[in-house]
């Protein structure tokens, strides 16, 4: 008898399989390949479904089993032992390039997938984030990259993808006309605003050129390079050793003077102010360039 049994499981084995949409068999799908099973309500799950590009066998032990527990009278040795597999997308370039030019939120930008991920896939839908990107590297945006997203599928599982891509975009910035050093300050000459191919991904840069003329730069920028306004050192209205204008409230009476800054900050910072006539030091509010606001008591 188990020899029996296990040529007519071995024969069903080289049928081809029956194909289901999701992630679990449905009565419905069972009864496609076991017509005993149709009396079966067809939206109940039977079991676990393989993961795509896989395939599953249901034992027919499994299929004993599975009869019992629906009522379902059926002659297993007649019957053999029924095969599945996930129905797949066939998800290809097309798709790639679609969802990750909706991802990306720079208008005028292009997008050119060079490869992607090929494991089977369920049917689903494409999810790329511009978390997932990897960048192209600094003073190159025209490099490949990878860029990792996901497919959701219908059943509401998510499978990892990727994309390897080059992402370019036009834009006016700021740029070096020369090579500037970490440390320098830059000069009106230095800079000026040109149309060139930057990334989507970098962020940050000047569309204008006083936004760069004057400030002091915490890294190296080649000529040519795009100046972004992580390479520039954070702006401080109020620098420690200045002497600022203070606008300060004093019991009922409004009162201003000059004071000595005593650390540095930029606007709506908190710093540290020497009043010169007395020696003593208060709190005040960076508002604008040398300019604060304080409230002080009459001891001062």
């Amino acid at each position: 008898m188990k020899l029996t049994i296990l040529l007519f499981s071995c024969a069903f084995l080289h049928a081809a399989c029956i194909q289901v949409s999701g992630d679990r068999i449905l009565a419905r799908d069972l009864s496609s390949a076991i017509p005993e099973f149709g009396s079966v309500d067809p939206a109940q799950v039977v079991g676990y479904a393989p993961g795509p590009g896989a395939q599953r066998t249901i034992s027919l032990g499994e299929l004993g089993r599975i009869a019992k527990r629906f009522g379902v009278s059926v002659d297993l040795i007649k019957v053999g032992a029924p095969c599945f597999e996930q129905i797949t997308s066939g998800i290809g370039a097309e798709e790639f390039q679609s969802a990750v030019t909706a991802a990306l939120q720079t208008s005028g930008a292009h997008a050119e997938v060079l490869d992607f991920s090929r494991s089977p896939l369920p049917v689903g839908k494409l999810d790329f984030s511009m978390n997932g990107a990897a960048h192209p590297p600094a003073g190159t945006p025209d490099a490949p990259f990878m860029w990792r997203g996901r497919l959701m599928s219908e059943s509401g599982r998510s499978f990892p993808v990727w994309a390897k891509v080059k992402v370019t975009a036009e834009a006016t910035v700021v740029i070096a006309l020369e090579p500037l050093s970490k440390g320098q300050t830059i000069k009106p000459e230095q800079v000026e605003l040109r149309a060139v191919k930057v990334s989507p991904f970098t962020s940050g840069l000047f569309s204008e050129l006083g936004q760069a003329a004057g400030r002091k730069l915490k890294r190296d920028i080649a000529a040519g390079q795009p100046i972004p306004a992580a390479a520039l050192e954070e702006v401080k209205e109020v620098l420690a050793g200045d002497t600022v204008h203070v606008d300060a409230i004093s019991g009922q009476a409004d009162i201003s003077f000059d004071a000595k800054a005593q650390a540095s900050g930029r606007k709506g910072d908190t710093v540290l102010i020497l009043n010169p006539a007395n020696g003593r030091t208060f709190r005040a509010i960076v508002i604008e360039k040398n300019r604060v606001q304080a409230q002080i008591s009459q001891t001062h």
